[in-house]
């Protein structure tokens, strides 16, 4: 993984990686092949931090955030997103409050919990 920090502000991720993702209950395992850039930086609106993603990467998502599928209940979400995302996050409670996506996500959760 590769971090680099700007002095606007901005912070840019680059990562490859193919973690190996368990669900303790069915035993079921899968390789997530994960290959992104993250830039994020503190928005114009006071509190807020927006990230700018593509690639395919996985992303939890917790009750109460916002996700491509709505606001997310409990228990939250694993998910694969490949394609372009855009995230709004408020910095003191990190909740997502927006989350726009052109591309896929694929919860990673249900996949691993069939048999």
């Amino acid at each position: 993984m590769t971090i680099t920090e700007f002095a606007d502000g901005r912070i840019v991720t680059h990562d490859i990686a193919d973690p190996t993702l368990n669900d303790v209950d069915t035993g079921k395992s899968l390789v997530h092949r994960s290959r992104f850039h993250v830039t994020d930086w503190p928005s114009s609106v006071e509190g807020e931090v927006v990230f700018d993603t593509s690639g395919q990467l996985f992303m939890a998502v917790f009750p109460g955030d916002q996700s491509p599928y709505g606001l997310v209940e409990y228990p939250g979400l694993l998910l694969s997103v490949s394609g372009h995302a855009g995230v709004t996050m408020d910095s003191s409670t990190f909740v997502y409050t927006s989350f726009a996506l052109n591309g896929t996500a694929t919860d990673l959760c249900a996949a691993l919990a069939s048999e």
